[in-house]
């Protein structure tokens, strides 16, 4: 038994020698394969790569929202599509349906509360309301020159408090309110481009580069900050009124 004892104590004293020796990138590569070998149980992502061939209408996509309701809309250079998990649906102007999407080219897109699909072009708005399946069409002379174009942001559409749409577009701020109910408004007045609120705001006693607006983000105190070439502004929705906004340093 006494050397039994003898022999173990050798042996670990051998062993822990041995391993001390060792470098430390063999530990390291026995760790990653352990993590490795913990990873082959996990479920595996899968991505599925969807094209023209799976029905979309055009490969240059220019932005992509999921809506409440699970759909996933994807703006492309030919046509607006809706995707469900296993089709597509695509929306095309129709000459003879002035319900229809104004134009093919989409360049941003935007879900309001009220569950409606802002769609932004290179010189105009529509606004989907799913239910119904038609667009209906900020009228073009209150948003003159309005160019949303190539170099869309996220940040450059946004909610307010009120459910007015604000739009920051190629230097300009655009404040965009659409009637109550756009639907019966829509039908009352016979046309599909019933009287939307626009305004065009600007930042009053601020120059000319505070007034070159590049982002407008609602955060989640439901304060509206404007992203300007001079800084930052925070808008008042109850006095109406702009304020230069500090960020600390860090």
């Amino acid at each position: 038994m006494f050397f039994l004892q003898l022999n173990l104590l050798y042996f670990t004293h051998y062993l822990s020698c041995w391993l001390r020796c060792l470098p430390m990138r063999f530990f390291l590569s026995f760790f990653l394969f352990l993590l490795y070998s913990i990873g082959l149980g996990q479920p595996v992502p899968e991505a599925t790569i969807l094209s023209v061939n799976e029905g979309l209408s055009q490969g240059m996509v220019f932005d992509m929202i999921q809506s409440h309701d699970g759909y996933i809309w994807i703006a492309t250079k030919d046509g607006l599509n809706r995707y469900d998990g296993y089709r597509f649906k695509v929306y095309s102007p129709d000459p003879f349906n002035p319900y229809s999407i104004a134009t093919s080219e989409i360049w941003g897109l935007f879900e309001d509360s009220k569950r409606r699909i802002w769609v932004f072009y290179n010189g105009g708005i529509d606004v989907l309301v799913p239910e119904t399946g038609r667009f209906y069409h900020v009228p073009k002379n209150l948003i003159p020159g309005f160019n949303f174009g190539a170099d869309y942001l996220t940040c450059r559409v946004t909610e307010g408090r009120d459910g007015s749409i604000w739009v920051a577009e190629n230097g300009h701020l655009w404040c965009i309110k659409a009637p109550a109910d756009l639907v019966s408004t829509s039908q009352k007045e016979g046309n599909s481009s019933p009287a939307f609120d626009v305004k065009r705001i600007t930042i009053k006693n601020a120059g000319e580069k505070a007034n070159h607006i590049t982002t407008v983000y609602n955060s989640a105190d439901k304060w509206l900050f404007i992203g300007t070439y001079d800084g930052v502004f925070r808008f008042d929705d109850d006095t109406r009124e702009f304020t230069p906004f500090a960020m600390s340093g860090r």
